[in-house]
């Protein structure tokens, strides 16, 4: 649903993120004293333009120099990806020291800044294991590589550095849902009205980070000696239900469908109170899709449906709840290629209802 849907995305160079840039121009020594970070940013693409990447990595590390300086967290994570993005210019390995500038960033940085940079850090370790997986895939899993070596490590270390980050990254949970993400103003990418109510804090952003991975097929694998039992027809009933169960409380703590169905619930307590109920029902709707993906009853289709249309007759004029009604279009158009006219008038007109 969400990549329907035009909402805000904090910046990042070329992975899971997305960064704009000012565009104005002025020496950076002129305003040290009071810093016009646009002013600053501006400089640096103008030397982006003109090839001086070595020059724009100077400017870059002043305006961190400044930051870190003024306390100012936006900026500080703005010149961290920013270095990302430039020495991806400069260096072939630039993902490994970028990895291991961020880690060393992390031990020294505080909130607001450390939750997203341990998102950010678990986003690169996934994007080096996709740049490097046909090799690592040959690692064997048993025997570790150094710990000081990224270029050793196999599979269950990098996804294992994922989870960790993504993990760490919510650690300030409390405080990240009391941010409002218009803190980081000078580092989003600004969506629509409608977007901004689906990710209204850090915390918001940072959860669905994690989600969108921890729901990835490779996660998954993690879990192939520990798998949560999905096959419980009680995990699609009402979110209200849902917010209270403990059908998960005892499971493995460590196992990551059992982290994200616990995500998925905080998040739904989270907007439980909400004014707008939008993100409440995004949640449900994204908590929903990932029960019904990963449960083996024979009766999911007919629990997952009976579960949307709940959702559209509770918010029959709210504009996400209608997100529910393409789903049932999409499970009638499923069952209707089971329609065989040789045996049978069943699922006759379900491509006609769909």
């Amino acid at each position: 649903m969400i990549s329907k849907k035009q909402f805000l995305l904090l910046a990042f160079f070329a992975f899971d993120f997305l960064i704009t840039f000012s565009c104005i121009s002025k020496p950076v020594m002129l305003i040290n004293k009071d810093p016009d970070y646009k002013k600053l940013w501006k400089t640096t693409d103008s030397l982006v333009e003109k090839g001086l990447t070595k020059s724009a990595l100077e400017v870059v590390s002043n305006i961190y120099s400044i930051a870190v300086k003024e306390d100012n967290a936006p900026q500080l994570v703005k010149t961290v990806m920013y270095k990302v993005k430039l020495t991806s210019q400069l260096e072939e390995s630039f993902l490994e020291k970028s990895i291991a500038d961020l880690n060393k960033e992390i031990k020294q940085s505080k909130f607001p800044a450390t939750p997203l940079l341990q998102s950010i850090t678990a986003s690169l370790y996934w994007q080096y294991y996709q740049n490097n997986r046909w090799k690592i895939l040959e690692r064997n899993n048993e025997i570790e590589g150094k710990t000081d070596d990224l270029s050793t490590w196999n599979r269950k270390q990098l996804m294992s550095a994922c989870l960790t980050h993504y993990l760490k990254s919510l650690e300030s949970a409390d405080q990240s849902k009391k941010l409002k993400i218009e803190v980081y103003d000078d580092i989003l990418v600004k969506g629509s009205v409608t977007g901004r109510k689906l990710r209204p804090s850090l915390y918001d952003f940072l959860a669905h980070q994690a989600i969108a991975f921890f729901t990835g097929a490779e996660a998954s694998w993690e879990n192939d000696d520990s798998e949560f039992d999905f096959n419980q027809k009680e995990l699609f009933l009402p979110a209200s239900y849902f917010m209270n169960t403990n059908l998960f409380v005892s499971s493995d703590s460590l196992n990551i469908q059992v982290v994200t169905l616990r995500l998925l619930r905080d998040l739904l307590q989270f907007h439980s109170t909400d004014n707008s109920p939008d993100a409440f029902i995004e949640t449900n709707l994204l908590r929903l899709d990932y029960i019904n993906s990963h449960c083996g009853l024979e009766l999911k289709d007919s629990l997952y449906k009976s579960s949307l249309e709940y959702i559209q007759q509770q918010y029959s004029k709210n504009e996400i709840a209608q997100e529910a009604g393409i789903r049932i279009a999409k499970l009638l158009l499923k069952k209707s290629d089971g329609y065989n006219p040789l045996v049978s008038d069943e699922n006759k007109w379900e491509k006609k209802n769909a």
